[in-house]
């Protein structure tokens, strides 16, 4: 081992992914509920609470030592459990989703970036987009979800200047809340859904299908640039357990963990 790095609270914190920069520089982020932490093992970093689950995103320098962490949430319930929530893409931008209730502030530093979930009502949530460079600092958020259901940001990838956006709804959704209105209604069970988008950030239209529940939505693939593809189903990793829906891009593949 070449070494160990630890930290934590009173309470509950869950580191879920792990990505690297171009320069072998550590990512890792997750959500904690402890009043506060010190997150950093070898001084004082100490970041405090707002309330519910809030999120993290840490740095460590390619040789283990601390760089730096940035948190962010409300009084509610705010999360980014899946390990394909965190993406770094060619660039070295960062990107991170996941599920956000209540009023939030979503820039960690002096700024104030608040949005307000429309959800109403107990973990109800609504799905963040969000980016920062290799700094920490913030770069942009995008928020969408329903009225009074569950949506999730799930998983994030890249294919050179698109970014790749996967999860799932409950209701009704507009996925273009700052531009055209671009609603769709569900008409299964948690169906997922595939969002594109174009460096800088534009919103593309969504394509989604009915699934059984969130391990086991469909996604559908139309033929728009070079997405090629047709229904997906997520597989289980028999290691992790991890779900991994595949995409097909020509001449790659991308992979949502």
């Amino acid at each position: 081992m070449a070494g160990l790095k630890h930290g934590g609270g009173s309470d509950r914190e869950y580191p879920y992914a792990i990505e690297f920069d171009s320069n072998n520089n550590i990512y890792v982020a997750g959500d904690f509920i402890s009043p506060s932490i010190n997150f950093n093992p070898d001084g004082s970093d100490v970041q405090n609470s707002h309330g519910d689950y809030d999120i993290f995103l840490s740095k460590y320098n390619a040789d283990g030592s601390y760089s730096w962490t940035k948190t962010w949430g409300g009084a509610g319930y705010d999360d980014n459990y899946w390990s394909g929530a965190l993406h770094i893409d060619a660039n070295d931008r960062i990107y991170m989703t996941g599920v956000f209730e209540d009023s939030v502030d979503f820039d960690p530093g002096p700024g104030i970036v608040l949005r307000t979930a429309p959800s109403a009502g107990s973990y109800f949530t609504d799905v963040f987009l969000t980016a920062f460079n290799t700094s920490g600092e913030f770069q942009w958020v995008k928020t969408f979800g329903s009225v009074d259901g569950y949506d999730e940001g799930a998983g994030i990838t890249s294919h050179g200047n698109d970014l790749y956006l996967t999860g799932y709804i409950e209701k009704s959704v507009n996925f273009n809340p700052d531009g055209i209105s671009s609603l769709y209604t569900s008409i299964g069970s948690y169906p997922g859904y595939l969002i594109k988008y174009s460096y800088p950030v534009v919103h593309s239209s969504p394509t989604y299908s009915p699934g059984n529940d969130p391990e086991q939505a469909q996604i559908p693939f139309s033929d728009k640039g070079n997405v090629k593809g047709g229904v997906l189903s997520p597989t289980k990793d028999s290691n992790t357990g991890d779900q991994r829906v595949t995409v097909q891009i020509e001449p790659e593949t991308l992979k949502f963990n």
